[in-house]
């Protein structure tokens, strides 16, 4: 898909390959739904150069609380070795820097707290857009 330039934008992140089907997120706007992605700061910058006013975006960047509660996070998924769990943290500081770019940004104190506060700025998105 990536090389017939049918994904809205891909990456490789930690060694894996993520991309976005084109057309049905197009076809999706097209008919009047919103469309979440959670894709990371290269995936956002390539998405915001193909917006416009038949494609409205809405950025939110997710920031942990700290640092450390991240690294507590990520230890606790016991999922990483250290080593891995130590470049994630290199790459999250280094993608925090990027927060200032998007429309919003929300803090993931909890999961409850940040779902209502990403479905607020939805609502208020497609509000404005109607």
């Amino acid at each position: 898909m990536e090389t017939k330039g049918e994904l809205l934008e891909s990456a490789t992140v930690f060694g894996h390959q993520y991309g976005t089907p084109k057309k049905f997120v197009l076809d999706q706007i097209k008919a009047g739904k919103s469309v979440l992605s959670a894709i990371d700061v290269q995936g956002t910058k390539s998405v915001k150069k193909m917006a416009s006013k038949e494609t409205p975006l809405l950025t939110i960047f997710i920031l942990p609380p700290s640092v450390k509660i991240l690294r507590d996070r990520l230890e606790g998924r016991k999922t990483e070795s250290p080593e891995e769990i130590q470049h994630r943290i290199e790459v999250a500081q280094d993608e925090i820097k990027a927060a200032r770019f998007y429309d919003f940004t929300v803090v993931n104190q909890n999961l409850e707290q940040t779902i209502a506060e990403i479905e607020k700025h939805i609502e208020n998105f497609d509000n404005e857009r109607r």
